[in-house]
């Protein structure tokens, strides 16, 4: 079971997706170990359950750089100024 992500789309080269559901994976287990700063390092890689185009689900499966995860805004939400 991962990280419930609805209410996220995901862009991953080039598209973007409606995203479900999120799996952390790290290349080596010692590294989730919080590290002497108290924060749990980055996972290398990522497995991104989502709707593709066609309203299929599809697991995306890559480098944690790949993706960029965008918050579905509510509708009549107000949006952040810089």
């Amino acid at each position: 079971m991962g990280i419930d992500i609805k209410g996220y789309e995901v862009a991953y080269k080039g598209r973007v997706y409606a995203a479900l559901e999120m799996h952390m994976i790290w290349k080596d287990s010692r590294e989730r170990e919080e590290n002497s700063t108290g924060i749990m390092p980055a996972p290398t890689f990522l497995d991104v359950l989502v709707i593709n185009e066609d309203g299929e689900p599809r697991i995306i499966h890559d480098e944690t750089f790949m993706f960029r995860f965008m918050r579905i805004k509510a509708k009549g939400e107000a949006h952040e100024c810089d």
